[in-house]
């Protein structure tokens, strides 16, 4: 393989990498790749939860890794660096010959759709890789043990959360900490109401999207669950791990999560427990978008610092990330779709990965996605605080509406926040 961006022999490279919720065995699996064709060089890898803590002061200092990942709690505010001069431009990246096949870019070895949310004002400045889907989970072991059927419906969701609270269960737990699986839930139901739209001019700061009748309404159902006392108590104050293990623990039937649940829990779930993902049931009876239809999105942003020392070798290490060995190790450690097309092909049918392919093809063209985390982080992090409030009942779900328009609101009125319509 030979090198494209002139990177020095025998420098050395640096990698900060989002630790929590994957196997890292496959960046380094690229790094070994890596120090194969620059067997002079040195690379340093530092796994860590919270990337924002661990990087914010070094792009302040000047002295960035060479490379970094981010994602879920540990998200870097990828608008804010990008308008700031701090992402390099991935465009020469993109546009090299891919590892696997030289006759197409790294941009063509992509699934479609995998560098919209990272592309600011015409400009990809991070690649996605994990392709995630982000639905509802249940406990399929305590169904299969009741004879619970998974609703279709919010309103079989009601029916069967009172069957299960009556059986001494908790119908539902959530991160206390990390609100965005829960909203996510909120904003599936409200674009499978009304359609598409709902989401795109939620990431476009439009000046009535978190008041549209649908969103609204979506709300309303959700609140159902905190009127009717279907939450386990104490939910509201546990870290996204405490949730996840009160649920594989068996203590609640559903958690709104994304698709590398069951590989974060390996090693914490109790034999015998199994989870299962599904799409988030529907609230209305003339849906725009089909039951099967889910928000499903590539996440996992890896970036390329421009004041790094070495930014040539990050750029290199990225494009051997995206090869499909490296992304075929991804997904078969992790049980998670990588952003590499066809590089899970032939990886065993079964586990979670074999239930987000079959999830995927059912929605068909029916996929959604949201992208204001990625663009305003601000925004993001008041509307998890908005929507904290709501599931403890302390705001009705009109106010909470108007609450996360205002949010919005406050970001579109501001001119230092670089813009970044979809």
């Amino acid at each position: 393989m030979d090198s494209l961006f002139e990177v020095p022999a025998n420098a050395s490279l640096e990698v900060v990498a989002h630790k929590a919720g994957y196997d890292d065995a496959f960046i380094r699996l690229a790094e070994s790749i890596y120090q194969e064709r620059f067997p002079g060089s040195e690379v340093l890898h530092t796994g860590v939860n919270d990337v924002p803590a661990a990087l914010e002061p070094r792009f302040v200092a000047g002295n960035p890794p060479d490379l970094a990942s981010s994602s879920g709690l540990a998200m870097m505010d990828l608008g804010r660096l990008s308008h700031e001069g701090q992402l390099t431009d991935l465009t020469p990246l993109l546009e090299s010959p891919s590892v696997d096949d030289p006759s197409r870019t790294v941009a063509e070895s992509l699934l479609p759709g995998t560098l919209e949310m990272t592309t600011f004002g015409g400009r990809c400045y991070a690649i996605n890789y994990a392709y995630k889907v982000f639905d509802l989970f249940h406990a399929k072991s305590l169904f299969e043990e009741h004879g619970w059927e998974y609703p279709r419906t919010w309103e079989g969701m009601l029916e069967l959360c009172a069957e299960i609270k009556s059986a001494g269960i908790a119908p539902w737990t959530y991160a206390g900490d990390f609100l965005a699986p829960l909203f996510r839930v909120l904003l599936s139901m409200a674009t499978k109401l009304a359609g598409p739209h709902i989401v795109r001019d939620i990431d476009n700061l439009e000046p009535h999207a978190w008041r549209a009748d649908a969103v609204v309404a979506a709300a309303e159902a959700m609140y159902e669950l905190v009127r009717r006392d279907y939450i386990l108590p104490g939910t509201s104050r546990m870290t996204y791990m405490e949730a996840q293990e009160q649920f594989v623990r068996g203590k609640a039937a559903f958690i709104p999560c994304g698709s590398w649940l069951e590989s974060e829990m390996r090693g914490i779930t109790p034999a015998g427990f199994e989870m299962r993902l599904a799409p988030v049931p529907s609230i209305g009876t003339a849906n725009a978008l089909p039951y099967e239809a889910v928000m499903a999105v590539a996440g996992e942003p890896f970036m390329v610092p421009t004041k790094a020392k070495n930014p040539n070798g990050g750029l290199e290490l990225l494009r051997i990330i995206t090869s499909r060995q490296v992304a075929r190790t991804f997904s078969g450690s992790t049980e998670e779709l990588s952003v590499v097309a066809g590089a899970a092909d032939g990886l065993p049918p079964g586990g979670s990965l074999g239930v987000v392919r079959d999830v995927i093809e059912r929605a068909g063209e029916n996929t959604f996605a949201i992208g204001f985390h990625l663009r305003y982080r601000d925004l993001y992090k008041g509307l998890g605080r908005v929507t904290a409030e709501l599931m403890t009942g302390d705001i009705t779900p009109r106010e909470w509406s108007i609450r996360c328009q205002r949010e919005s609101d406050l970001i579109a009125a501001d001119p230092t926040i670089a813009k970044y319509p979809r």
